[in-house]
């Protein structure tokens, strides 16, 4: 018994210069197998799945029409599967990571505990993981299903205006937040706690800034109305928070300082 299959590309050619560009790519013919491709993660966005560099997310491939192995030579009775991944450095083009041949028909669910994109700091790694199915008949990159899913970095923060350790016994500087990477979801919000405790403690909400929208984001905000809750004396914390899918985290460490705007003086006599 044989297969016949037809191999087609769609090339797009700039005849301004001598540059061709592969835009699509489909292997036809009769009793080929199909392949379909799913990606979940923790995040529900849609329509390209998308997720953090730091959490998992599943890859279920779909197979149907494989031809058992005992009866047929492999081109016909099992799939090539592989893993690309492109980091967003413009540089640095989408790089084969892994392959592996799948041989049964049915679903085949793939877990990863985290995105196998790498950076100089492992947090800030973004890109893009594609994951190929390919037919083994006819020739190279006969791609059946092919699905991505967009990876961001870990969001980070700093608070500025306000050393760790600071009295304050004046005037309040100005207080600013630098936000890196927050994610494309996300609301950011800076609280202020009397004392040092901040895990399970009540605080007062300064401000709060929220996103919505298809790319991570880094601004730098003034902080104002953090002077009226500062009039007693004592030791506060402020601590910056970032809400997502992925939960409740703070965006770099608090920072505890003191308000002492009355200190006391030292009798004349005790000074002898």
């Amino acid at each position: 018994a044989t297969r016949a299959t037809t191999f087609m590309q769609l090339w797009s050619v700039d005849r301004s210069a001598p540059r061709e560009l592969l835009v699509d790519q489909k292997l036809v013919g009769a009793n080929l197998p199909v392949a379909t491709i799913g990606i979940k993660s923790l995040d529900p966005y849609q329509p390209t799945p998308r997720t953090r560099v730091d959490q998992p997310f599943t890859v279920e491939i779909n197979l149907t029409g494989l031809l058992p192995a005992q009866n047929f030579p492999r081109t016909w009775s099992s799939v090539l599967l592989e893993r690309h991944l492109r980091t967003d450095h413009p540089e640095n083009p989408e790089s084969l990571h892994s392959r592996a041949y799948l041989d049964s028909n049915g679903p085949t669910k793939l877990r990863f505990l985290a995105s196998s994109l790498t950076a100089q700091d492992p947090t800030k790694a973004s890109g893009h993981e594609r994951f190929v199915v390919h037919s083994l008949a006819g020739t190279d990159h006969t791609q059946l299903a092919a699905a991505s899913i967009r990876v961001f970095p870990v969001a980070s923060g700093t608070i500025r205006g306000i050393s760790p350790g600071e009295t304050l016994r004046h005037a309040l500087n100005p207080v600013q937040l630098v936000l890196e990477d927050l994610y494309p979801s996300s609301t950011t919000t800076l609280h202020l706690f009397s004392g040092t405790q901040v895990a399970g403690a009540r605080g007062t909400l300064i401000t709060r800034f929220k996103i919505d929208q298809d790319n991570s984001s880094s601004r730098i905000i003034d902080v104002t109305g953090l002077a009226p809750h500062l009039t007693k004396d004592g030791i506060y914390t402020l601590a910056l928070f970032s809400d997502t899918v992925y939960g409740h985290e703070l965006l770099c460490d608090p920072v505890t300082f003191s308000v002492d705007r009355h200190p006391q003086t030292v009798p004349a006599t005790a000074k002898r």
